[in-house]
């Protein structure tokens, strides 16, 4: 198959993400908050890599197998964006935070199965994509979609906590 704009995309997002993430842990490698940052970028980069390659996989089987190890990243995405979040505004939660691995945990078990990803259908005339999607599937976008709210409100708390002069 032909590189197009769903593959590109993926190589910015793969290509930016880890590079971002380097510098961060460069900066300093002994500091956890960036350690979790560089691991953050990391399965964001999968995720990127994951897409493009996907893009160019001509194959429905093959693309499959590849989307079920590219969520491998995805899945860890809002477990390590909480924990990052966390030592970045030193919120000393386990309680969060191991749910939130128990969680991430399940759903990378699940990723191995049927019942998280069953099939993938070509869509728009470019490239196989996770279709339809299950049960599960859905419950993992609303676990994604909870978490980025949830940490967006302890990061707006946090704003509105903070002295003028450090904001």
């Amino acid at each position: 198959m032909m590189l197009n704009s769903f593959g590109i995309i993926g190589i910015i997002i793969g290509i930016t993400s880890l590079s971002i993430g380097l510098l961060v842990y460069l900066y300093d490698k002994g500091s956890r908050t960036n350690q979790l940052w560089l691991y953050f970028a990391i399965t964001i980069a999968v995720w990127g890599i994951g897409s493009y390659i996907i893009s160019i996989t001509s194959d429905p089987l093959t693309s499959l197998i590849l989307w079920r190890a590219t969520y491998v990243g995805v899945i860890l995405i809002p477990f390590l964006y909480i924990n990052f979040i966390f030592s970045y505004l030193e919120i000393k939660s386990s309680f969060i935070t191991v749910g939130a691995l128990i969680i991430g945990f399940v759903f990378l078990i699940l990723d191995t199965t049927s019942i998280f990803i069953s099939s993938v259908g070509y869509v728009f005339n470019l490239f196989y994509y996770i279709r339809p999607p299950t049960l599960f599937y859905n419950l993992f976008v609303l676990c994604f979609l909870l978490t980025v709210c949830y940490v967006l409100i302890v990061l707006l708390k946090a704003y509105q906590t903070t002295e003028d002069g450090m904001k």
